[in-house]
């Protein structure tokens, strides 16, 4: 995952997403493309990957912080900021492995420092991979000619 600081910021060694926190992230967005993808029971959710018929990737490409971290240690006002969020995701035929759709999504985010200090169930990270959850759901739809 890449930090793009804000124009002319140094670069930040000091952001950087641990073992720990990626699965935290990987639960989330598990959780909000489940609660997406089931929505209407459009979609059943297997946890066995040779009964699936799609395989949905999902990579956090980069994060986009509005101010940089030494504003936010001067300014606790600035704690709770704005960004966006980049998304890439692929949409897998799990029986030829064939990518079907790719794509990638910029997402903002009201507490994009949610992404630096991730912890369990927060609703910064909910929110944006819900977006991109009901995204996917609705573009999944439309191909099979499913519209709703």
């Amino acid at each position: 995952m890449q930090v793009i600081q804000p124009e002319g910021a140094p670069a930040d060694s000091e952001w950087w997403v641990t073992e720990q926190e990626d699965t935290l992230l990987q639960r989330a967005i598990a959780l909000e493309y489940t609660l997406a993808l089931t929505h209407q029971s459009d979609f059943n959710i297997v946890t066995d990957r040779a009964q699936a018929q799609l395989v949905i990737n999902t990579a956090v490409v980069a994060v986009h912080p509005h101010v940089t971290r030494a504003s936010v240690a001067r300014d606790a006002k600035d704690a709770r900021t704005g960004g966006l969020l980049t998304v890439s995701v692929a949409v897998v035929d799990a029986a030829s492995s064939a990518v079907l759709v790719r794509a990638v999504d910029t997402r903002p985010s009201d507490d994009i420092w949610a992404f630096n200090q991730v912890t369990s169930d927060d609703p910064a990270l909910n929110q944006v991979f819900a977006g991109v959850g009901a995204e996917i759901r609705q573009g999944i739809l439309q191909l099979q000619g499913r519209n709703k």
